[in-house]
């Protein structure tokens, strides 16, 4: 891991600072995707009931998963975020809006939550207050975030930084909607439209 400094790293110092360490790590997806260089896109598909994080290449129509992680900490239970401070893990399909690299969970990247659907729908029911600033981050625990250890987020950074967090699509899903898990999902009105939209997206992966 490399040194903290008082605030003062920027996205490049830590993508450089972290190059030699990401060889061994990038050689093995090279491989796994049949690549030879870092992709055109990424998606990350987290999925709350089994606590796990993949981490998908996209290079024209070919999409392969090149890493699964562990999620160490992720507060709440199976159902959308509604409200601030209700500690949920939201749900949704998300764009990764900035990368912080001093962050006080080691290093950490924003999505876009509330996004466009999760602002209608709490409009739609009066809630004035969605939430907001929830990460993927490093440590291990979190309330409305997911943490994924300082390893871990050492190399989703790393390979996001180099990307471009434009290209990269984040989808969390309370379960994996490509095996049919039995859960007990939220009975809210609106929760059907938002699991078929999550489902249409993880038929792709």
């Amino acid at each position: 891991m490399f040194h903290m400094l008082d605030n003062k790293r920027t996205i490049e110092t830590v993508i450089s600072s972290l190059k030699e360490k990401m060889n061994r790590p990038l050689v093995q997806y090279f491989d796994v995707s049949g690549q030879v260089s870092l992709p055109e896109s990424i998606t990350l598909i987290a999925i709350k009931s089994t606590r796990k994080l993949e981490m998908w290449w996209q290079n024209g129509d070919s999409n392969k998963k090149v890493q699964t992680y562990d999620i160490l900490g992720a507060s709440g239970s199976l159902g959308p975020k509604l409200i601030e401070g209700d500690k949920q893990v939201p749900e949704g399909l998300y764009k990764i809006e900035r990368l912080n690299p001093n962050s006080r969970f080691y290093l950490s990247m924003k999505i876009n939550y509330p996004n466009p659907f999760d602002l209608k729908m709490a409009k739609m029911e009066g809630r004035t207050a969605p939430g907001s600033d929830i990460f993927i981050h490093g440590k291990s625990v979190s309330i409305g975030c997911l943490a994924m250890g300082d390893e871990t987020i050492e190399e989703l950074f790393y390979i996001i930084g180099s990307v471009g967090r434009k290209s990269v699509n984040v989808i969390i899903s309370p379960i994996d909607f490509r095996k049919g898990e039995g859960h007990d999902l939220p009975t809210l009105t609106w929760a059907k439209e938002l699991y078929r939209e999550i489902a249409q997206a993880l038929k792709n992966f």
